[in-house]
């Protein structure tokens, strides 16, 4: 009987990962070089992923960002600081007219 060393057992059954681009991008990669909008696939590809990480940062940042705004309009509220709908709009209409006034003065 032949034995079969266990890591190639475990490879496989395990999932190769994919790391090239599907037809369709591949498709719009090799146009953008063409036109010389990257000297490379690779800048291409370098390109979108810096893209993908800045992405993912921005997201993070609001994710922060509107927990702390939550998190203070929850404050805001315990301590009474808070306004009715029908007084914000009024004042925002009243804004609104003075700013075009100011225009046709």
């Amino acid at each position: 009987m032949t034995r079969v060393p266990l890591y190639n057992t475990f490879m496989a059954r395990t999932p190769k990962k994919q790391s090239d681009p599907s037809p369709k991008w591949k498709r719009f990669i090799d146009k953008s070089v063409r036109d010389g909008r990257y000297r490379s696939t690779r800048e291409a590809i370098d390109e979108a992923i810096k893209l993908l990480a800045e992405r993912d940062v921005a997201r993070a940042n609001f994710a922060e960002y509107a927990r702390n705004a939550i998190e203070e309009g929850a404050e805001a509220i315990e301590r009474g600081e808070v306004f009715d709908g029908p007084s914000v709009m009024a004042e925002l209409r009243r804004r609104r007219q003075a700013v075009r006034n100011r225009k046709t003065a």
